[in-house]
């Protein structure tokens, strides 16, 4: 209209609104529209959660946001995200392939993605808040026999880790835990 001041526009609105977004850090979108929940998720999954959390997570949460949330929902506006796209998600990702604690841990990264977006302005809402979590079935583990056991001893016998499956049968520790064992873990005079 004439005489309306150009950062009253539509366009000028626009222009604010990306440019209060790059100043709060948020990653900048040519179109104005906001990031897509992939470009929101490798933002937040390279700049905070890389000063957050443990290589070890880090690494976890890359494999579920490559392979479980960009294919399904990448391409979302992350302002249109919504309860029902979640749900479709782990809906899809539930089956006897994919255990419920990993349909859960696609839950928790995208949950946790979205408190940061609220916070910094990008939403106004968790969706994932909105719906109930995934609930982890208690599996029933099935303990080795004798036999089996002592078929594992000697197949890994040869192999340079061989104390690492010994301590494991010995103690029940699960893998994770062998695995991360160290040696100041350890100590000897007190068993």
């Amino acid at each position: 209209a004439a005489g309306e001041h150009p950062m009253n526009s539509a366009v000028g609105k626009a222009v604010q609104e990306a440019l209060a977004q790059v100043e709060e850090g948020v990653p900048f979108t040519r179109d104005g529209l906001g990031p897509t929940v992939e470009e929101w998720l490798w933002y937040w999954h390279d700049n905070v959660q890389a000063r957050r959390v443990r290589e070890s997570t880090l690494s976890a949460q890359e494999v579920v946001i490559r392979r479980h949330i960009v294919p399904t929902l990448g391409r979302v506006r992350l302002r249109d995200l919504t309860p029902e796209h979640v749900e479709s998600l782990l809906v899809r990702l539930e089956s006897p392939t994919f255990n419920s604690t990993s349909v859960l841990k696609v839950h928790r990264c995208l949950s946790r993605s979205l408190v940061v977006a609220m916070q910094r302005g990008l939403v106004s809402r968790n969706v994932c808040v909105l719906i109930d979590a995934p609930t982890p079935r208690n599996q029933e583990v099935e303990p080795l026999t004798r036999e089996e056991a002592r078929r594992l001893l000697a197949a890994s016998g040869a192999r340079r880790n061989a104390a690492r499956w010994v301590l494991a049968l010995a103690t029940g520790l699960r893998q994770g835990e062998a695995l991360a064992l160290a040696w100041p873990h350890v100590n000897l005079e007190a068993g």
